[in-house]
């Protein structure tokens, strides 16, 4: 399951506050009591104070501080960019719902484990978001409605709702929460020897066997290395020393949307497994390595 970052979004969440403050300001430097007042509730002067340490180091602000405690600060170039960044990725409806989908479905499990039996829209009132942003109604109505025709959900629905008004989770679900799994990888094959033929166009496959599944995988892991690429590369823009990551990655799309060479795209996934193994990404990185290493799995 994709788990959003947790420390390192709060720091870039500073960031954002910080820019909104100081454009306000006349593109002028503004304290930490102003920062403070415009964080949410619950938030300490040394929770702030680590933000500004992170963000002070990864080049993203730049901290004047006085002698009689008090701060100002204002971001950098590099600083701006990076909020641009992470504002792109929160409003994009293609990531938040990509997300979304996972989160919902091991909601859905946990509530019904419990012995309850939730509506859709319990989920919104978990307060449940994709970096600092609640989903939307919309999103719901996406996200049911996509888990539903996967076969991940079901239930019956209601005039003017694609998706089910009481859901409850498939056998298939289930299988995907318990392995830890996300409903945007392929499916494995479960009690069966699986024979693969991969082939780039039409074709008549055979195999005499009552014990193999036949697999017509007509490349479709290149839509899996896309997904991966872009995720990569989306990772990359928001951590510290994200060229490590951003290269392979765009080289990786490059590859797919061109040769599409498996023994390329193999190599360009080991260099990404290899930089996210070294705790880049946080939790969040920990995912991809798992959603590549399914990737390689399926790599004729």
């Amino acid at each position: 399951m994709a788990i959003p970052l947790r420390t390192d979004l709060r720091s870039l969440l500073t960031l954002g506050r910080i820019v909104q403050l100081c454009d306000a300001a006349g593109d002028q430097p503004v304290s930490n009591n102003a920062v403070l007042e415009a964080s949410p509730g619950g938030t300490d002067s040394r929770e702030l104070r680590e933000d500004l340490q992170t963000l002070d180091a990864d080049g993203h602000v730049s901290i004047d501080e006085r002698l009689s405690g008090a701060w100002s600060v204002k971001p950098t170039n590099s600083g701006r960019t990076a909020w641009a960044r992470v504002e792109e990725s929160r409003n994009s409806p293609r990531d938040r719902r990509r997300q979304m989908r996972d989160e919902f479905l091991m909601w859905l499990y946990d509530e019904l484990e419990n012995g309850l039996a939730p509506t859709a829209e319990d989920f919104l009132s978990t307060d449940a978001s994709f970096m600092g942003l609640t989903y939307t109604q919309e999103d719901l109505a996406r996200t049911g409605e996509w888990l539903l025709e996967r076969g991940f959900i079901r239930g019956p629905g209601a005039w003017g709702r694609p998706y089910p008004i009481h859901p409850e989770i498939t056998a298939k679900g289930q299988l995907y929460v318990e392995e830890e799994r996300s409903v945007h990888e392929s499916p494995a094959s479960v009690g069966s020897t699986t024979f693969h033929n991969t082939v780039n166009g039409p074709a008549m496959l055979a195999q005499n066997s009552q014990h193999v599944i036949q697999n017509q995988n007509v490349n479709a892991w290149k839509d899996d290395a896309r997904s991966l690429a872009d995720a990569v590369v989306q990772l990359a823009h928001v951590i510290p020393d994200g060229k490590n990551l951003a290269g392979p990655a765009t080289e990786l799309r490059a590859e797919i949307d061109g040769d599409a060479r498996p023994t390329r795209v193999r190599e360009l996934v080991d260099s990404i497994v290899k930089a996210l193994s070294t705790g880049a990404g946080g939790a969040l990185g920990g995912a991809l390595v798992t959603q590549a290493a399914a990737l390689l799995g399926t790599l004729p």
